[in-house]
């Protein structure tokens, strides 16, 4: 919320949520595939992980902890442009 005020936005805006999340580390979200290409990870991806992650997906945040994703909708074919591992 403070640096939502300082930024004159709301709080789920990226320009308040990032900076705030930048003290967290930052997970590449592209990898190579079995054909050898790019692609994206899903958050079904990230649910195969251990730990606690915020995804950004396309205009919306999620979470995920320990392989169950924390969300009023099912998110789980989305991709992630960015996410965050808290620990």
């Amino acid at each position: 919320m403070e640096i939502a005020r300082k930024k004159y936005t709301v709080p789920n805006n990226k320009d308040a949520y990032e900076p705030y999340l930048k003290k967290y580390m930052n997970v590449k979200v592209t990898y190579t595939n079995e054909e050898g290409k790019n692609k994206r990870y899903t958050v079904e991806d990230i649910c195969t992980w251990q730990g606690t992650y915020v995804i950004a997906i396309a205009g919306h945040l999620t979470t995920v902890v320990d392989g169950n994703v924390y969300d009023i909708w099912d998110c789980s074919g989305k991709s992630a442009y960015k996410i965050w591992k808290i620990r």
